[in-house]
């Protein structure tokens, strides 16, 4: 099976980002997210749904890369969602959980 890079989940299109937005979604995820001891312990734990709750809270578009990229420079570790061989998930799961007070 051929490799697959779509820009859209790669982490490093956290590096392609505006300065600005960089600091900004970190931002985000310092004031909202704290870690857990395991990964996937927390509800806020998914970069699909993190992703779509950084847009709603943040006024902009991010990609699922960005989020993962983001969430790797903050420090936090990450293992793969389920999925299959034949179709492996973009997805990642992140040891992380919501702060109290979620903005």
């Amino acid at each position: 099976m051929a490799e697959q890079h779509d820009c859209a989940n790669a982490p490093e299109d956290f590096d392609k980002m505006h300065p600005d937005n960089q600091a900004q979604l970190r931002e985000w995820i310092r004031v909202n997210l704290e870690p857990t001891k395991r990964i996937g312990d927390g509800r806020y734990s998914h970069s699909y749904s993190l992703k779509h709750l950084a847009e709603k809270m943040l006024g902009w578009y991010v990609s699922n890369g960005q989020l993962k990229g983001a969430m790797l420079a903050e420090g936090f570790r990450w293992q793969p969602c389920d999925g299959t061989l034949r179709d492996p998930s973009p997805n990642w799961v992140f040891n992380s959980r919501r702060q109290p007070g979620l903005r």
